[in-house]
């Protein structure tokens, strides 16, 4: 080491303030091996200062690389290396530690106001060293450097493991999600499959009987017009026979008039010829009775004759025994009989036609009662097949519906399949990747720790030879040899078999845990 860079004692002390940890402990040592404290002579005493730097080392935020301490932190490190102190004694403790009043602690003011050494005597102290010196610590420090780069490649290396390890399961389950997936969508296809045949289905006999309530719709409406027309005819069938009836109840009655007529006329001509016979046996019997006069039987002679001949009646104004008038009646009478024959064969006549057409309007009647009933029966099976026809439709709706629903479900069962399938690919690749990096990463490790190993000869074998040939720097020397002892320890062979052993364990407990799934 050489001489500290300054142009006065405080400006050389705050350069040795920036530097780093080990360098002020190596300063400090070299400083004070023989002088003052002797830290040569006392072996816990250079193992405290090697502690007290390490502390200091895990406070600051910058580590290895690190100079002072802020002072709250400072406070911290007085509370773990020094005897216990009142807050008013760390704080005045911390004001005589600030040698330079920066506000901040460095290991150098520490160890000053620790051991009560003067520090214009520590700067200007002269280190020693020689190029053994200076070849020991860059030995050291290389195999230092080393064994971090190789910390890190064996870090990189176990964690690049766990990457492909856990990759492996992540494409193992991703490959299990996947086929889950796979089958899923090829059970949700069969599933839709059978629900579109049933949909299908559904369609066809929803059509069928679409079909036949059309059918009975179209033979209710025949059905209906047979019936409208049966009526029509049975009313005009109605009409005629009541037309035919009332022409029969006509002649019926013109009938019995003439009947009538012909009974007065042949009354009255009875009339006649009883009052004619009475009175002609009244005077035959005047003739024939022996006791009676014969003036008197003259006399009944000639109105006899009168009485025959119509002379009397027609005299003496006797309608009843006028012989003309009897005529006249019997000619009435003939002429009555022609007319009752007559008006009788036309009454016949019309009551066979109303007979006819009552015969007619009651077939007439019949049919559109048979086609009303025959209308009601078809409306009612129409009625029938068209809730049917409803019914059906509603269950091809349903059904049409369950397939949609079903279908969807099968294409979304597909899709995630389908991401299932790329996701498991990806996390394959990512696998493979993984295995790769974990691969080229180990051998990294390897070859790291081979560099390792060897900077610890080297160094190792630097630190003898500076060891060998020290006159002056013992305290850098120790602190090489100090370091040295520090990184065996944690040789990067054993670091590394201890990390591959680490590796194991967390392997076969990730095995394990997969294995109880």
């Amino acid at each position: 080491m050489s001489g500290l860079k300054g142009s006065s004692d405080m400006a050389k002390f705050k350069y040795l303030n920036k530097k780093t940890y080990a360098f002020q402990a190596k300063w400090f040592l070299n400083a004070f091996w023989k002088d003052g404290p002797a830290l040569g002579k006392k072996k816990g005493e250079l193992e405290n200062v090697w502690t007290y730097c390490a502390n200091m080392v895990k406070l600051d935020p910058d580590g290895k690389k690190g100079s002072q301490l802020e002072e709250f932190t400072a406070h911290r490190f007085l509370e773990k290396n020094t005897k216990a102190l009142t807050w008013t004694d760390m704080r005045n403790a911390l004001k005589e530690l600030d040698i330079d009043f920066d506000k901040r602690v460095s290991l150098t003011e520490f160890l000053v106001h620790h051991y009560k050494v003067d520090w214009k005597v520590l700067v200007n102290a002269v280190q020693g060293s020689n190029k053994h010196i200076i070849a020991a610590e860059k030995a050291v420090a290389e195999a230092q450097s080393k064994k971090e780069i190789c910390t890190k490649k064996l870090e990189k290396a176990v964690a690049d493991e766990e990457a492909a390890q856990k990759a492996a399961e992540e494409a193992r389950e991703a490959a299990d999600e996947a086929k889950k997936a796979a089958d899923a969508a090829r059970d949700a296809a069969e599933e839709a499959k059978k629900d579109a045949e049933i949909a299908a289905e559904a369609a066809d006999k929803a059509e069928k009987a679409a079909a036949a309530a059309k059918k009975a719709e179209e033979e209710a409406l025949e059905a209906e017009a047979a019936a409208k027309a049966a009526e029509e005819k049975s009313k005009a069938a109605a009409a005629v026979a009541k037309s035919a009836s009332d022409e029969a109840n006509a002649a019926r009655d013109e009938q019995l008039a003439a009947e009538a007529e012909v009974k007065a006329i042949l009354d009255k001509i009875k009339g006649y010829q009883n009052a004619l016979k009475a009175r002609a046996d009244k005077l035959q019997a005047i003739i024939d009775d022996e006791s009676v006069g014969q003036v008197q039987k003259m006399k009944a002679k000639h109105e006899l004759m009168d009485l025959k001949n119509g002379s009397r009646a027609r005299r003496k104004g006797i309608s009843e025994c006028n012989p003309e008038l009897l005529a006249k009646a019997k000619i009435d009478q003939k002429a009555a009989v022609r007319k009752q024959k007559k008006v009788t064969k036309v009454a016949k006549a019309k009551a066979a036609v109303a007979q006819e057409a009552a015969d007619g309007a009651q077939d007439a009647a019949d049919k559109a009662e048979e086609a009303r009933k025959q209308a009601e029966s078809i409306r009612e099976e129409a009625v029938n097949t068209r809730e049917e026809a409803v019914a059906t439709e509603a269950d091809a709706k349903a059904t049409k519906a369950q397939a949609d629903e079903t279908q969807a479900q099968a294409e979304a069962a597909h899709e995630e399949a389908e991401a299932r399938r790329e996701e498991a690919e990806a996390k394959q690749q990512a696998c493979d990747e993984a295995e790769e990096q974990a691969k080229k990463t180990k051998a990294e490790a390897e070859e790291a720790v081979a560099e390792s190993e060897q900077a610890m000869k080297d160094a190792q074998a630097a630190f003898e030879k500076a060891k060998a040939s020290a006159k002056g720097g013992e305290g850098t020397v120790w602190w090489l040899g100090r370091d040295l002892e520090e990184q065996k320890k944690y040789l990067p062979r054993s670091a590394f078999n201890r990390l591959k052993r680490k590796q194991q364990k967390k392997i076969a407990a990730l095995s394990q845990a997969n294995a109880s799934k």
